[in-house]
């Protein structure tokens, strides 16, 4: 989807941004963990991981330390 809009549309490639709630959010974190060189940033709301068995053994990891995080849970 990324490849297709910086084709169709003159867009900032170093400004583009994921983020998601609740079932949106497991997806935030699966783009940053699956395509991190689309996104500068992510910011998933509210994401329960115990709610997936098996998605933190999926055997990939986010590196925090290129990727821009905010990560918004709350009750």
């Amino acid at each position: 989807m990324v490849d297709v809009t910086k084709a169709d549309y003159s867009i900032d490639a170093s400004r583009v941004y994921a983020t998601g709630h609740s079932n949106g959010s497991a997806m935030t974190w699966r783009l940053a963990q699956d395509a991190p060189e689309y996104f500068t940033a992510v910011a998933p709301i509210g994401f329960n991981w115990g709610s997936y068995p098996g998605y933190t053994t999926s055997g990939g990891t986010v590196d925090v330390q290129t990727m821009n995080i905010c990560f918004l849970f709350g009750a």
